[in-house]
């Protein structure tokens, strides 16, 4: 089995599926096969993928690198479509666990979970994980939940990263209040030194359901970025 990453915060509205989808899509420049696992019953990865036969579940979907495009939405495609063996409310069936095991095994070297807010309805998925995403915006509440889940990761034993999301760079008050919220929480040693920014050009992407590497150009960089940081984090483990 790939490395499998769940992106997750308790808190929605952070820019969890923005994210799984372009750090898929920086492994996938890489070469490395992926799999995306929308695991939100909102499905709004399903529709960002436009996975027209699977809209009403969770859906797993499988991306060849080689394939020529990648994300084309045209007949033939490689992207193919799976439930994950859930119910609406994102809770596995022991039958289902195997299934489910058994999806994200064959679906490629990484495996990357947009999970919904509710982690408490996710943990099958966040138990099989090897690292836990965790988005957040440089605002307090958000801070806030990115601090519950630590505290749930840390109960788990599971290693996690909190990545800053949609953030405005210029807005210096702001971002020192959120580092003092960082500190407060214990969350220091567990940010991510990758920053997403705040983009117009990241919204149209979304918008026209493309990558934004594809959709414009150099703005994709920080989704690369975090990719690195992932795989240096793992390479110590």
């Amino acid at each position: 089995m790939g490395l499998i990453i769940s992106v997750s915060n308790m808190k929605g509205g952070v820019g969890k599926t923005t994210l799984a989808f372009n750090l898929a899509d920086a492994y996938l420049r890489r070469g490395r096969s992926v799999a995306l696992v929308d695991a939100d019953p909102q499905g709004s990865l399903t529709e960002l993928l436009a996975l027209d036969d699977a809209a009403s579940a969770p859906t797993v979907a499988f991306l060849d690198p080689t394939a020529t495009p990648v994300w084309a939405d045209a007949p033939g495609r490689s992207l193919k479509a799976t439930t994950a063996g859930l119910d609406l409310n994102g809770h596995l069936s022991d039958k289902a666990r195997v299934a489910h095991r058994e999806a994200l095994a064959a679906g490629g070297e990484v495996v990357i979970i947009d999970a919904g807010p509710n982690a408490l309805n996710h943990l099958p998925f966040l138990e099989v994980s090897d690292l836990w995403i965790v988005p957040a915006l440089a605002d307090g509440l958000s801070l806030q939940h990115a601090a519950q889940m630590g505290e749930l990761a840390r109960e788990m034993g599971k290693p996690f990263l909190v990545v800053l999301n949609m953030v405005n760079v210029r807005a210096s008050q702001t971002m020192g209040a959120a580092i003092m919220l960082i500190e407060t929480y214990r969350l220091r040693e567990r940010l991510a030194r990758t920053l997403i920014p705040r983009s117009e050009k990241i919204n149209q992407a979304s918008f026209f359901k493309e990558p934004v590497h594809a959709y414009a150009g150099a703005m994709g960089r920080p989704f690369e970025q975090l990719a690195d940081e992932i795989d240096r984090m793992e390479s110590k483990r």
